[in-house]
């Protein structure tokens, strides 16, 4: 039987009034559970860039600064994990993951520094095909 939250939180989005709205209410959802930010976005095409296929975002400012300055989303193995994935997986799947190397597994540590210790990830198609993921993190 499904859990009454799951049921109470299908329910309020009914009544929403658009995108920005359900996005704010599912993280208020997933906040019961320690995800305290999180991100919708498509995977950015050759020619584009990850702030250009965003759709939500609410990681700290910090780290978004640092992720597009440093234009981690080449390098960063809890995005190039969507290419091994279509399972939702966990940050700590990613980092035990022998593929990755040290310097890419430094970016998910680093991401503490602004408070996002664990996270978790949902991979999905877009509508066009390409890889899309629902991002969630927080302290716990």
């Amino acid at each position: 039987m499904p859990d009454i939250a799951v049921l109470e939180f299908a329910n309020r989005i009914r009544s929403l009034g658009n995108a920005d709205e359900v996005w704010r209410a599912f993280l208020d959802f997933v906040a019961k559970f320690g995800l305290t930010h999180g991100g919708l976005a498509d995977m950015p095409g050759p020619f584009e860039h990850l702030e250009e296929t965003l759709l939500f975002l609410t990681w700290p400012k910090g780290w978004v600064e640092r992720y597009l300055t440093q234009n981690y989303v080449h390098e960063e193995p809890v995005r190039l994990h969507l290419a091994r994935s279509t399972d939702p997986y966990t940050w700590d799947q990613v980092l035990a993951c022998p593929d990755y190397g040290r310097r890419q597994k430094m970016i998910v540590y680093e991401a503490s520094e602004f408070n996002l210790r664990k996270g978790f990830i949902v991979p999905f198609r877009n509508a066009w095909g390409g890889p899309a993921m629902i991002t969630l993190a927080g302290e716990h």
